[in-house]
């Protein structure tokens, strides 16, 4: 006596796709919130401790998220004008975009979340004026990013 399976291997790979997306979607949700929290922290000098002059290297800060080398979501760099803006400065917040586009191709494959300060001064700033630009970034996403995904293990019974 034998047992005989039969199964439709299109119906499996079909469900096992949607059930893919699905949690594909829900981890670049996970990485949007992360993006928006640190930039709001670094914009809100929670995380950062420098003080405006023209207003772009705060305006130049923000994320985008990538999926196997191509952008999916960006924030919206908005515009911060420091005391010192003049007519001249370059818009920080056009040179954030252009920058986190640029770094998109570094990840060709898998998902990314890159936060960027796009002012070529940002680096300047932290080492040479000891403040702290994106230093505390990475840290804070990291942490964010390990407390979303247990909530999700835990809510999903994982």
């Amino acid at each position: 006596m034998g047992v005989e399976v039969q199964m439709d291997i299109k119906a499996i790979r079909d469900y096992l796709m949607k059930e893919s997306e699905k949690h594909l979607h829900r981890v670049i949700a996970m990485l949007h919130e992360v993006g928006l929290d640190v930039v709001n922290q670094i914009r809100d000098s929670l995380i950062s401790n420098w003080d405006d002059q023209t207003g772009n290297l705060r305006s130049s800060i923000g994320y985008i998220i990538s999926l196997d080398g191509e952008p999916i979501e960006m924030s919206s760099f908005p515009r911060v004008d420091g005391p010192k803006r003049t007519p001249e400065d370059p818009n920080g917040s056009e040179m954030g975009k252009s920058y986190a586009q640029s770094l998109v191709s570094l990840y060709p494959k898998g998902i990314a979340l890159i936060v960027v300060a796009g002012m070529e001064y940002a680096a300047y700033v932290e080492k040479k004026e000891n403040k702290t630009v994106l230093a505390q970034a990475k840290l804070v996403a990291q942490q964010l990013v390990a407390e979303m995904i247990q909530k999700y293990e835990n809510a999903k019974g994982l």
